[in-house]
């Protein structure tokens, strides 16, 4: 069976050794002695804070047709017609932030389908990386969650808040960690990312990258400045959340 999460935490230095991490481990039912921590059942609460339509759903959708200029322009956009895009700008460059009923732009799209020469084009354009649509997105909070570096590094070049929240006060860095992200939480820290926001639930990165056992992510943070033994709303560590979390991903594992 493979070592949980609080083991390699403790050894990557990322869980000190000592009262807070036996004061996590009681909190939690377990036990660390020779023959290994014991496991029982618990219940831990996520630290992921949101209401909002996954970015899974968002990236098997298209831009509505119809017959409206802005519908054709952002159609070009999703099918990576850069030629008749610039074309179109040429003609009338206030149509590089027309939206679609979702109000999503063009650089939204861009996102979506991962396309930094198009995201760049518009971007030069005039496009706003901080438009928000109706699911409360913004170009840069698509390319955190689709673990898009390149394309996040170039809306952050251009103004794009790392500051942004979506669903509830998730913060890019939140969501980066959520999801894994390394290379994306690295740029989020050096953009200025705020590496102890908190959530609705009082939960900061550190909480939702000890749920998703994203160890390298959880480094970075720490170097960063994120407190280990940062309470939520319901008084739980990140601490907490390693060892609650690395239970029942075990749990999880044996009975596969």
């Amino acid at each position: 069976m493979s070592p949980l999460v609080i083991e390699r935490a403790i050894l990557c230095g990322i869980a000190p050794v000592g009262a807070p991490c036996k004061l996590a481990l009681d909190n939690t039912g377990m036990s660390h002695g020779n023959s290994g921590l014991q496991r029982e059942k618990v219940s831990p609460v996520s630290a992921t804070s949101t209401d909002i339509e996954p970015i899974e759903s968002l990236l098997e959708q298209e831009p509505l047709q119809d017959e409206s200029t802005a519908s054709n322009f952002l159609r070009c956009v999703f099918q990576g017609d850069a030629q008749t895009v610039l074309q179109m700008l040429h003609e009338d460059e206030s149509r590089v932030n027309a939206k679609d009923s979702g109000g999503k732009t063009a650089l939204h799209w861009a996102c979506l389908k991962g396309n930094f020469e198009m995201a760049n084009l518009l971007l030069k354009w005039g496009a706003s990386p901080n438009c928000v649509d109706t699911a409360t997105y913004t170009p840069l909070i698509i390319s955190v969650m689709r673990g898009d570096a390149l394309i996040l590094e170039r809306l952050i070049s251009y103004g794009g808040s790392v500051h942004a929240t979506i669903g509830k006060n998730m913060t890019a860095l939140h969501w980066a960690s959520v999801k894994n992200s390394n290379e994306v939480v690295k740029v989020l820290i050096n953009a200025g990312g705020q590496v102890n926001a908190e959530n609705s639930k009082g939960a900061t990165p550190l909480h939702c990258a000890a749920e998703s056992s994203s160890i390298e992510c959880a480094q970075q943070l720490l170097a960063a400045g994120c407190e280990i033994n940062y309470p939520d709303n319901t008084f739980q560590s990140p601490l907490f959340y390693a060892v609650s979390y690395a239970k029942l991903h075990t749990s999880a594992n044996s009975q596969l």
